[in-house]
């Protein structure tokens, strides 16, 4: 509602009536409110102490799996995408993964897309493991200052438009990863989405949330169980 009230001020209207008009019959309006309700916030490496506990506890239980699926929700501009698939080439499993990276923002996802970064977003990235950051930088490609990711890498990772609030499941995954999404939704749409997240994941699947973010109600702690509470990361239930 803040955002739809800051939107409608910026383009000039004083009551919701005439906003809502404006909006569905002019598609510039309607593409402006649409960047405002989009929030692209993200970054490479974000919780660290999740990739650190996927890596040395998650990745080792499904690595019996000959193919592997994995979802990254809410991807904004790309970097949760990159930095999985980081993690997995390290650890000798992205020759046969494919990373499904999804948001309902088709203009940010085209940037996520297209791989590029500035040198220092990429040169700023620390893991816990010296050998981690130094084999994530040699990932990208230098051209000056813009980095862009190695085909190699990008391959393994396919860019979608999707809604979690109203499309349907794309598939079966081992793990979804999706942070700072949920703290935007109310209860019943957080329990939508988190019931989306269940049928999508294989029956020993795993999902990542935010650091703000919780497998709360009732409802909810029958689709999920509480794997690592500090690290975010969840098991869904049987």
């Amino acid at each position: 509602m803040r955002r739809i009230d800051t939107a409608m001020h910026k383009q000039g209207f004083k009551n919701y009536d005439d906003f809502f008009s404006e909006v569905l019959n002019n598609k510039l309006s309607f593409t402006k409110l649409f960047f405002d309700l989009s929030i692209n916030v993200t970054q490479f490496l974000r919780q660290p102490a999740s990739y650190d506990y996927l890596k040395n506890s998650v990745l080792p239980k499904i690595a019996s799996y000959s193919h592997l699926k994995m979802w990254c929700a809410g991807v904004s501009s790309g970097e949760e995408a990159y930095t999985l698939a980081s993690l997995l080439d390290s650890s000798q499993f992205l020759e046969k993964t494919i990373i499904y990276a999804t948001d309902f923002n088709p203009y940010i996802l085209q940037i996520a897309k297209n791989g590029l970064y500035s040198k220092t977003q990429v040169n700023s990235v620390v893991f816990a493991n010296n050998d981690e950051t130094e084999h994530f930088r040699q990932l990208f490609d230098q051209y000056d200052n813009i980095m862009s990711i190695k085909s190699r890498i990008a391959k393994h990772i396919h860019f979608f438009s999707h809604n979690l609030t109203t499309d349907a499941s794309l598939g079966e995954f081992q793990l979804i990863i999706c942070k700072n999404v949920l703290i935007y939704f109310d209860d019943d749409l957080q329990h939508q989405v988190l019931n989306l997240f269940y049928h999508s994941l294989s029956l020993d699947g795993y999902l990542i949330l935010g650091e703000s973010e919780n497998i709360m109600g009732q409802k909810n702690l029958k689709l999920f169980k509480t794997i690592n509470s500090n690290a975010k990361i969840y098991q869904r239930c049987l």
